[in-house]
C-alpha cells in the first residue's frame, strides 16, 4: 500500500495576498538562480584548476603508451609469436580489433543509397516507418487508439525586480 502524506498550507483569501505571496516566490526564485550562478562559477573554477593539474599528466600518459607501443610493434615477433597479448606483472599490452563497422567513401550515405538503390540491393536498405504526431494533431482524425488531450497546468510567472507592495484596486491603492 502506497503511503501518502498530507501537506498543511494556509489559504489565502484575497487578491493581495496572492500578490504578497507571488512578490515572495520571485524573490525566493532569484535567490535560488544567484546561489545556482554562484554554484556554477565554482564548478568552472574548479575544472578550469582540475584541468591544468591534468594536462601534464595525460601528456605523459600519452608519451609512454606511445613508448610502450613503439617497443611491443618492434619486437611484435619474439613478444607475440602465437597471441595478441602478453601479461606482465603490472598488467597487459597487446592489439586488440575494434568492433567492424561500415565507412561511405565520397559522397557519404547517400551516394551509397542510391548506388543500392539502382542495383536492386533493397535488403541493405532501412525502411523506417513512424507514427506523425505533427498530423494527426493538426488534422485530428478519429482513429482507434488514438486520444487528444491537453493539460491545464497552473503557473506563476512573478515580475523580475521591485514591484509596489500594493494590489491595484485595494483601499491602499485608492489612498494613493
Amino acid at each position: 500500500m502506497k503511503k501518502t502524506r498530507t501537506v498543511v498550507v494556509p489559504v489565502i483569501t484575497t487578491l493581495a495576498e496572492a500578490n504578497a505571496l507571488l512578490r515572495e516566490v520571485g524573490a525566493t526564485a532569484r535567490t535560488i538562480t544567484d546561489i545556482e550562478l554562484v554554484l556554477e562559477s565554482q564548478i568552472a573554477k574548479l575544472r578550469e584548476d582540475a584541468n591544468k593539474q591534468i594536462a601534464p599528466l595525460a601528456l605523459a600518459q600519452k608519451q609512454k603508451l606511445t613508448q610502450l607501443e613503439l617497443y611491443a610493434e618492434s619486437n611484435r615477433g619474439t613478444l607475440f609469436p602465437d597471441k595478441k597479448r602478453i601479461t606482465l606483472p603490472a598488467g597487459e599490452i597487446g592489439w586488440r580489433f575494434t568492433p567492424p563497422k561500415v565507412t561511405f567513401g565520397k559522397g557519404g550515405a547517400k551516394k551509397v543509397l542510391e548506388l543500392l538503390r539502382s542495383l536492386k540491393l533493397s535488403k541493405y536498405i532501412r525502411t523506417t516507418y513512424e507514427v506523425d504526431r505533427e498530423a494527426l494533431l493538426r488534422d485530428k482524425p478519429v482513429v482507434k487508439g488514438v486520444k487528444y488531450a491537453s493539460d491545464e497546468l497552473f503557473y506563476a510567472n512573478p515580475c523580475a525586480g521591485d514591484e509596489p507592495d500594493v494590489y491595484p484596486g485595494t483601499r491602499a491603492q485608492q489612498i494613493l
